[in-house]
Order: C-alpha cells, then sequence, then structure tokens
C-alpha cells in the first residue's frame, strides 16, 4: 500500500486573505513581541490565530493555546469570522496530531457559525477543505469526497486558484485511495498546472510525488522514481521537513518493490527519523506498516510482527483505518506463519472488519453520487448564469426606451441646475479669495512652529543617539579583550557586524586558574533590548565562574539560566540567549564545552562537522533539562568555529533568499586552508557582496581558532 502525501499546510493559504499585512512578520518571536504591545481585543483574537498556526509543525500544547485565546477574544468582540479561524485552527491541530473526532468537531463548529452568520464563502472552503482531509485521513472515503467536490465547487465560484489546487490535490488523493487512477492523474495534473502558473514550491513538491506514487500503483516504476526524485529536490530547495519524510517513505517503497532491500531500509529510516522529530503519527503508523510488509516478504518474521504491531498500536491511537486494515493483515500471514492458527485467525477477522468498514459496495455508490452532483451542481450554475444575463437584456432594453422618453426633460433640468451652480460658485468664489488671506497669516504662524518643532525633535534624537553610541563603549568594554585571547589563543579571528548601533551578540572570555572560557553568544532581540540582555548575560556568565567558582561549562550554563529565570522569567518571559561556552585547560589542554541551540563547527581532516549541541535556550523555554557537557578530540591544526545564527540568516544573493548554514560551512571549509585574519576578510567580504543593498537582518558574531 503507498502512501500518498496530503497537502497539510497549503490549507493555510486562506490565511494570507487575512493575514496579509503580516507576511513577513513570520517569526514566532515577532508575532509574540506584537501581542504583548497589543491591548484591543480584536487585534488579539487576530494575532493568536496567526502565531496559534505557527505551530502546526507538531507542537500541540502551544497550537491549543493560542488558539483558545484567540476564540475568547473574537467571542468578547462578537468576531466571527476570527471565530472561524480559531475553530478551524484547533480542528487542524487535532487533525496533525491523530486526533480525528475532535478535529471533526471543531471544524463543524466553524461550518456551524459561518452558515449561522453568513460568512463570506471562503470560510466555507476552508472548512469543507479541512473535514476532506480530516476524514480521507480516517479512511472515511464517502464524506471525504462530498466535502472534495464542495471546496472544488465553491473555489471554482470564487475563482480562487490557490484554493482550487488543494482542492483538486485532495479529490485526487482520495481516488487515489479508491484505486481510482485515471481520476487520480486526470485531479493531480490540474493541480500541478496551477502550481506552476503560480510558481508555488511548496505545492510543486507535493503533487510531484504524488503522480509518482500513481505510476507506482500502476507498475510503472521507472516513472515512479523520476517524480519522487523530483519532489526530493523541491523539497530540500524550500526545506520542506514533512515533504522530504513523505518522500523517503515513497523512495524505500519502490526500492522494496525492486528487491533492493538494504536501500529501502535506508529511505525508510530517514522517513522515520523524520516523522517521528515532526510527529506525524499516521505517516508513522503508516510506514511501520510498510517496514513489517517488507520485513515479512524477507521472511524475517519477528520485525515483521514488530513493525505490524506497532503499526496497529499507532493506527488505533490515531483512529486510521486503512492503516489497522494493513497491520492486522501483516499480522494474520505472520502468525500463519509461525504456526499459530488462532492468533491468524483472529487478526484475519479484524482484517476483513477493518477493510468492509472502508470499502463496501455503498462506500462505491456514494463516491458516484457525490461526482454526479457535482457536475449537476455546476450545469446548474450555469444555467442560473443564463437566465440572470437574459433578464439583465430586457431589462436595458426598457430602460434605453425609458431614457429616450425623457432625454428632453433633463435637458431642461440640466440648464436650470447649471444657473444655480454658477451663481453658488460666484459666492464660493469671492468668499474663498477672502479666506485666503486670513489663511496665509495663519500658514505663516503655522510653518514658524513646525520648524520650533522640528528642532526640538532633532534635538531630542541627538540626544538619545549619543546615549546608544555611549551605551555602545559600555558593551565593547565588556567583551573579550584582545589581550586576554591574545595569551590564550595562538591563531585566531572575531568577526563581529552589530546590526545597530549596540548588540544583542557578544563574545566573552575569561580566565579563572589554569583554565581559559571563550563564549559565543546570541541573546534575545537586537539594538537596544538586545544590548541589555546580552550585559545581564555577561554579568551571570562572569558571576558563575569568577564568584561561584563553577568550573565546567555546563554548570555554568545552568547557573545562569537560573538566575535568568529567577530575574525575569518570573512572568513567563522566555528572554535569555542561545550560547557557546567553550573551557580550555592551559595545562593538559583538554577542552570541554557546552552548547545551547548554537552548534560548534570542527573542521578536521578536509572536513567539516557540526558538533552536538542541546536543543533548548539558556533561558525559558519548554525543556528545562541539565545542559550536557562535551569533550572536544582534536589533532594539531584542527580549526573550531563559534557563530551565531546571524550569517546563516542573512537575505541577499539574486533571489533575495536566506545563506543558510550549510552555504557558511562550506565557504569556511574553502577558506580554511588561509591565514585566519585572511579568513576573516573573505568571510566579511562574502556577508557584504551577499547582503548587498538589502538591510542586515541580525547581529553577526562569529570566532575562528585554530587548534
Amino acid at each position: 500500500m503507498k502512501k500518498i502525501k496530503l497537502i497539510y499546510l497549503l490549507i493555510l493559504c486562506s490565511l494570507i486573505f487575512n493575514h496579509k499585512l503580516f507576511a513577513q512578520q513570520s517569526k514566532i518571536d515577532s508575532i509574540q513581541r506584537l501581542l504583548k504591545a497589543e491591548h484591543k481585543d480584536l487585534r488579539l483574537a487576530f494575532l493568536n490565530d496567526l502565531l496559534a498556526r505557527k505551530y502546526l509543525d507538531g507542537n500541540f500544547d502551544s497550537l491549543e493555546k493560542y488558539a483558545k485565546r484567540s476564540l475568547s477574544f473574537s467571542q468578547k468582540t462578537k468576531c466571527y469570522e476570527y471565530q472561524v479561524d480559531a475553530w478551524n485552527t484547533l480542528g487542524m491541530g487535532y487533525r496533525i496530531s491523530g486526533d480525528y473526532k475532535h478535529a471533526l468537531e471543531n471544524h463543524f463548529k466553524a461550518i456551524k457559525i459561518a452558515q449561522t452568520h453568513k460568512l463570506e464563502n471562503h470560510y466555507f472552503y476552508t472548512t469543507y477543505s479541512s473535514l476532506c482531509l480530516v476524514y480521507t485521513e480516517q479512511g472515511n472515503y464517502t464524506p471525504a469526497i462530498e466535502y472534495g467536490y464542495k471546496t472544488l465547487h465553491a473555489t471554482e465560484v470564487d475563482k480562487d486558484t490557490m484554493n482550487m489546487t488543494i482542492a483538486h490535490n485532495n479529490l485526487a488523493n482520495i481516488f487515489f485511495q479508491v484505486q481510482n487512477y485515471p481520476k487520480a492523474l486526470l485531479h493531480y495534473h490540474k493541480a500541478f498546472d496551477i502550481a506552476v502558473l503560480f510558481n508555488n514550491k511548496y505545492g510543486q513538491g507535493l503533487i510531484t510525488s504524488n503522480i509518482g506514487s500513481v505510476y507506482y500503483q500502476c507498475g510503472k516504476l521507472d516513472s515512479a522514481k523520476l517524480y519522487y526524485e523530483k519532489s526530493l529536490i523541491i523539497s530540500r530547495e524550500i526545506e520542506d521537513v514533512m515533504g522530504e519524510g513523505m518522500t523517503y517513505a515513497n523512495l524505500g517503497s519502490y526500492y522494496q518493490r525492486k528487491k533492493i532491500f538494504t536501500k529501502a531500509i535506508e529511505c525508510f529510516t530517514k522517513a522515520e527519523r523524520i516523522y517521528i522529530e515532526q510527529e506525524m503519527y499516521s505517516n508513522q503508523a503508516e510506514l511501520y506498516y510498510t517496514l513489517s510488509d517488507m520485513f515479512f516478504e524477507m521472511n524475517k518474521l519477528k520485525e515483521a510482527k514488530l513493525y505490524a504491531q506497532k503499526s496497529l498500536q499507532l493506527a488505533k491511537q490515531t483512529e486510521g483505518l486503512t492503516q489497522a486494515e494493513g497491520a492486522y493483515l501483516v499480522l494474520s500471514r505472520v502468525y500463519e506463519k509461525m504456526n499459530q492458527p488462532a492468533e491468524a485467525y483472529s487478526c484475519y477477522k479484524n482484517y476483513i472488519l477493518y477493510r468492509d468498514s472502508i470499502s463496501n459496495d455503498r462506500n462505491k455508490e456514494a463516491q458516484l453520487k457525490a461526482s454526479f452532483e457535482y457536475e449537476y451542481g455546476k450545469k446548474q450554475y450555469s444555467d442560473s448564469l443564463d437566465q440572470v444575463l437574459f433578464r439583465k437584456m430586457q431589462h436595458d432594453a426598457l430602460e434605453k426606451e425609458k431614457l429616450k422618453t425623457d432625454s428632453q426633460r433633463k435637458i431642461t433640468y440640466i440648464a436650470l441646475i447649471g444657473c444655480l451652480i454658477f451663481f453658488v460658485l460666484s459666492v464660493f468664489i469671492f468668499k474663498g479669495y477672502r479666506d485666503k488671506q486670513k489663511s496665509n497669516r495663519i500658514i505663516k504662524q503655522q510653518k514658524l512652529e513646525v520648524e520650533n518643532q522640528k528642532a526640538l525633535v532633532e534635538e531630542h534624537q541627538k540626544e538619545t543617539l549619543d546615549s546608544i553610541t555611549y551605551a555602545r563603549r559600555i558593551q565593547y568594554a565588556l567583551l573579550a579583550k584582545d589581550i586576554i585571547l591574545n595569551n590564550n589563543l595562538e591563531n585566531y579571528f572575531v568577526l563581529f557586524k552589530p546590526k545597530d548601533i549596540v548588540s544583542g551578540d557578544f563574545y566573552w572570555a575569561t580566565e579563572n586558574s589554569n583554565k581559559f572560557y571563550l563564549a559565543v553568544c546570541d541573546s534575545t532581540g537586537h539594538g537596544v533590548p538586545g544590548a541589555f540582555m546580552s550585559l545581564l548575560n555577561i554579568g551571570f556568565l562572569s558571576e558563575a565562574i569568577k564568584e561561584k567558582g563553577i568550573n565546567e561549562p555546563n554548570e555554568v550554563l545552568n547557573y545562569v539560566r537560573e538566575r535568568l529565570i529567577s530575574s525575569i522569567g518570573i512572568d513567563g518571559q522566555k528572554d535569555g540567549m542561545d550560547c557557546i561556552l567553550l573551557c580550555i585547560n592551559k595545562t593538559t589542554k583538554e577542552i570541554t564545552y557546552s552548547a545551547a541551540n548554537n552548534a560548534p563547527v570542527q573542521l578536521t581532516e578536509g572536513k567539516i562537522v557540526e558538533l552536538n549541541k542541546d536543543r533548548m535556550p539558556v533561558g525559558k523555554g519548554e525543556k528545562n533539562d541539565s545542559f550536557t557537557l562535551h569533550q572536544l578530540n582534536y589533532n594539531k591544526g584542527d580549526k573550531l568555529y563559534l557563530y551565531t545564527d546571524g550569517y546563516a540568516d542573512q537575505f541577499g544573493g539574486p533571489k533575495g533568499k536566506k545563506f543558510k548554514y550549510k552555504a557558511l560551512n562550506e565557504l569556511l571549509l574553502k577558506h580554511s586552508t588561509l591565514p585566519m585574519e585572511e579568513q576573516r576578510a573573505k568571510i566579511e567580504t562574502e556577508f557584504d557582496n551577499w547582503k548587498g543593498d538589502l538591510e542586515q537582518v541580525d547581529d553577526v558574531c562569529m570566532i575562528g581558532i585554530e587548534l
């Protein structure tokens, strides 16, 4: 059984209709800052829903929290449009987490509000599309097709091409599941044509993989592999992790069918890692069933049984009918081969039960009925349009005759009105001349006041700028001094480019006994707020090492986190820093480090290696585990690079895209043979060339060390 890629995130294109003003504020921290500054209930409803949808990648607790806040504010203000958005957001979250029962409940609440208050058409087809996806993932294809055609009809009436793409793709997915491959291909190609027309790379990646799955089921394996590989290239290009995982699963099935089991397991393993990271439970259940089937084919019954049981457990958890059906079938075969007839019979009965609930005659009749109703609905719509046009022609003819009859009377009226207008204008012209002289005197006085205000504002601006410039001197005084770096590092470089006058990024060093500590950190925010956080972070680092005598880097970060939370995190704020803290024992030359979110990069034997890190900040976050102490193994002459995210996140180049970490590491490798100072110059030049005329988006901080 092949797994196709349902459009999960494209359904959010309807969000653009409501939230287009915030297209540039896509980062979660940006929206959170807006929330803190906002006091109007209607805007709070909008911003909370926008933030909730940023967590559709699997963080359901955060999604639920912000969606319910949005619902509360929208109900308070009686804004029914935002209520529909909030219920749909909750429904999407439940669907992605596999809770189909609650997903349906929330989407039907959205439909009820839209119907009761007669909202615009796009609120209906957004919800219809969501319901279509829920029923499809459940394996309940009759209502899935019904809502799929409802979505398509509504988008065609509105001529909404983006949502039309979604509707075609979702219908194609359902026809794929019921093995109606000609109809599946028809809808996939319609969806793909629209995605290409609007340069929608995300849609192209999904649909390309789905077309490959159709060819796979039709036995055209070479064509299937070609489309899968095209989809994988697009997914990587746009960093669509979920899409990449599903394409790996499809490639694994291709190699399984070709009997190249080693390659199949390699692809399935990559898919499993992504599914687990992204909490894609339904896809995980499908993958485990496929692995079970493959191990049975390889006569590895123990592994086949294990993965079938895993698939069944997840299928029951997510109410996935098709996954449960497949798992029971494989288990019945496994038990039969293990000579356990009672267990085999029990599993086979369950397989029949699930199979019949998914694919019975009534389902097929309902599918044909839904298709017929859609085509008939289109004809009714067309006939109604013809009648409207005919009535309009009759009305236009009558109006023309009436205009001809009344034309002379209107000419008389126009002449009288013209005389009246001339008289009124004469009065106004005289009055205007008198008022103009008075206005000129007032304007002169106002101009003088504006000039005085301008001078006052410029004076205040100068004072503010002088204050920030002085703050920069204070901040630079706390950064690592050249003398301490020169005393402890033989060859190194520092690249430090704040976005504003002061910086949230900082590099800091100190000595304690026979140990040298070096930190490269990215505080929350940039500019003045970031600078305040950097001063606080530097103070706590110094306090931990110099005053408290804490030696190990991980314990230092644990201490700083506690101090930050007790100082500024009591009210729920998550301010802090991402940090790499390095410790060099000057006697033994042993190097240890601890890394929070940012990872050090080591160049050894001509290769770039990204070292381990903890995926949590130094501050209040989702996790509160102890930071890990890492031992750095190195050879004489190895290079070590510590950097924040500012360089990789910079937009630029010919297409205005991010530089990205992969390109940064390749750049470091390219120039690694040069002296350290020349490396810095090359890296800085590349940054400036990439940025071009665009604004620098974040602080940049990097230190390179030759070990």
